[in-house]
């Protein structure tokens, strides 16, 4: 449904009359991409997740705040169509937290946008069997990857899938919401308006914590220090983490809105009259709700 799309195949032969290149070394870069772009979710994987998850829940959190009531509107906002969370982004353990009370829940967890910086040995494979999908911070120059990005986002949306999506773009070093990053959204937003999908579910929301397992690094990192690139050795050496208390954890939901509602809203209320306004018009709105 991808790398055969229209879309995707008249990338290449555009690629073909401006570099040259075959059809053939085309098409293997296209399935490259896919490769490195698209999740591999398995059900046993989030299972066996879970449980190594809990364990680690109990040894640095003392407990888990939330309303069990959010999820039943999450599943009856499941009816209208796919499910966006849009959560704040303060902690790596925020999309781990996440799908982990979904399943817990009984709710299929969401597959998830994570930055390429993520798929290093050996959390990119688990990862990406939890249900990630990884994104390049730029797509200049490659007209080719963005195109099989783009499709396999709106191939998540035609096929109904719930997804995850960070629209602050990074984690917040100072507990605020960051201004929201726009490019998923309007591939969301062209997903709808190109009929992959009748409506969208937006579902502002946000896990806070006492303590973040990352206050060190965040205080090196304001101080003046340049971030590290998430690692192997990296991973290894953040073992030391496990052996402190982190307090409670809490998250929250705001209330389910479909893009048909907000697109309404923002049209009447705001008087917007391009689709780019309307995308930063619905990436503050959202922003907005993650705060409230």
């Amino acid at each position: 449904k991808v790398l055969y799309h229209k879309n995707v195949l008249e990338v290449i032969q555009q690629e073909m009359t401006d570099k040259g290149t075959s059809e053939k070394k085309l098409r293997k870069k296209a399935f490259a991409y896919f490769r490195e772009i698209a999740a591999d979710f398995s059900i046993v994987y989030i299972k066996f997740f879970e449980k190594a998850n809990n364990y680690l829940f109990r040894k640095i959190f003392n407990k888990m705040y939330y309303n069990l009531e959010d999820f039943k509107k999450i599943r009856e906002a499941s009816n209208t169509g796919p499910i966006i969370l849009v959560p704040s982004h303060k902690s790596h353990m925020d999309y781990i937290i996440i799908s982990s009370l979904f399943y817990a829940n009984k709710i299929i967890p969401p597959h998830i946008l994570a930055g390429s910086n993520l798929t290093f040995f050996p959390m990119g494979k688990i990862f990406r069997r939890s249900g990630a999908f990884f994104m390049r911070r730029t797509f200049k120059g490659l007209n080719l990857y963005a195109a099989v990005f783009k499709q396999y986002v709106k191939t998540l949306v035609n096929e109904g899938y719930s997804i995850e999506v960070f629209i602050e773009g990074t984690r917040s070093r100072t507990g605020k919401v960051i201004s929201p990053k726009m490019g998923i959204v309007k591939y969301l937003i062209e997903a709808v308006d190109e009929g992959y999908n009748k409506d969208l579910v937006f579902v502002p929301m946000t896990v806070n914590y006492d303590r973040v397992l990352e206050e060190n690094s965040y205080l090196k990192e304001i101080r003046g220090r340049e971030k590290k690139t998430e690692s192997t050795s990296g991973f290894f050496k953040s073992s030391s983490l496990i052996k402190k208390r982190y307090g409670n954890v809490y998250m929250a939901f705001n209330e389910p809105f479909t893009l048909s509602e907000a697109r309404e809203y923002l049209l009447n209320k705001k008087g917007i009259s391009s689709s780019d306004e309307l995308i930063v018009e619905l990436g503050n709105y959202i922003i907005n709700k993650i705060n409230e």
